[in-house]
């Protein structure tokens, strides 16, 4: 990309200036009773985090053109606080069991591209649909990690703690 002067030596830099790969740890379950503990990526400050931290900047927007998408638990809190229910309805809370080691990444990247192409979004940037299909790939297949001195890849879906958790 900097060859095609896509972005400038200083976005090079600040993409490929981290070189320390995520380290996992166990985060124990507090409000559960015999359970694994939770493995979490500790990515802050790692290889891939410029390149994620770029890509979404890029792709951040397409939260709009979706309904019923809550950005944070602020963003919750002023939409529930709205909500008035009839007497025969009821809401409900539901959790996901390891949502993001369950997440289809090629699928996941399918999507957005879809997306960016329907928000045309692309027309006002020097990225092609390659290119950001490129930094996704980097961004979201590249799941190496650290534990005890060695060295990992997680296989499938996204690791829980990764900072593109912000997508």
């Amino acid at each position: 990309m900097l060859k095609q002067n896509k972005i400038t030596d200083q976005n090079k830099y600040y993409l490929t200036s981290i070189d320390d790969l995520p380290k996992i740890r166990g985060q124990p379950k507090l409000h559960k009773i015999d359970t694994q503990m939770r493995i979490v990526t500790c990515s802050r400050d790692t290889i891939t985090s410029p390149i994620s931290q770029f890509i979404f900047r890029i792709i951040k927007e397409l939260r709009t053109t979706l309904s019923g998408v809550v950005c944070n638990t602020s963003n919750f809190i002023k939409i529930i606080t709205d909500v008035k229910l009839n007497q025969d309805e009821h809401l409900a809370s539901l959790d996901i069991q390891d949502l993001y080691t369950n997440i289809p990444v090629n699928k996941a990247i399918d999507i957005t591209l879809k997306r960016l192409d329907e928000s045309k979004k692309l027309d006002n940037l020097p990225f092609t649909k390659t290119d950001i299909k490129e930094l996704l790939i980097l961004a979201l297949k590249n799941s190496y990690f650290q534990f005890n001195g060695k060295f990992y890849k997680q296989k499938t879906g996204l690791p829980m703690g990764i900072h593109y958790h912000q997508y």
